[in-house]
């Protein structure tokens, strides 16, 4: 058993030991992750205010969050070569870009906006919280290009003007 006076987990998605996209496990094991969340020394950092939010709200604010947004997406991680510069300089690229399309962030909204204003270019980053039904929803708009993560961030960074 490992001890500490505080413990840390990274919550970067929504499937978790709460809420309606919660975990689909056994009774048993959902109460053993509930209770290690719980601990009064864990915290739980979150990618986004509205995941803080949500942690919150379903945990009956059993959970401490704490908002961390460069915990995600490997800005920690730089390769050999790579910018240093935090956060990376975004070029005047002509796409309107969004990273993980999915509805807690927002995919109605982008695909209103796809129809609203067909001459402006979007791009979606596809990650592993966009689902295949996501990719089609987004692909029946001609302004919106789908495009799967990479590892160079700096090369979507480049073709966006508003992330």
């Amino acid at each position: 058993c490992i001890t500490a006076r505080a413990y840390a987990v990274m919550g970067h998605d929504y499937n978790l030991p709460y809420g309606p996209w919660g975990m689909e496990i056994d009774e048993e094991t959902l109460m053993e992750y509930r209770e290690s969340l719980e601990c009064t020394s864990c915290t739980m950092l979150c990618t986004s205010q509205h995941l803080c939010d949500y942690v919150a709200r379903f945990s009956n604010q059993q959970i401490r969050t704490r908002l961390c947004y460069c915990a995600d997406y490997g800005y920690f991680d730089l390769s050999v070569g790579q910018d240093t510069s935090f956060p990376p300089q975004l070029c005047e690229g002509p796409c309107v870009t969004m990273i993980s399309p999915c509805p807690s962030k927002g995919l109605p909204i982008l695909l209103r906006l796809a129809l609203m204003l067909p001459n402006v270019c979007f791009l979606c980053v596809s990650t592993v919280w966009t689902k295949s039904l996501h990719e089609v929803q987004l692909r029946a708009h001609p302004n919106i290009e789908v495009m799967p993560g990479v590892d160079d961030v700096g090369s979507i960074y480049k073709r966006t003007g508003v992330l």
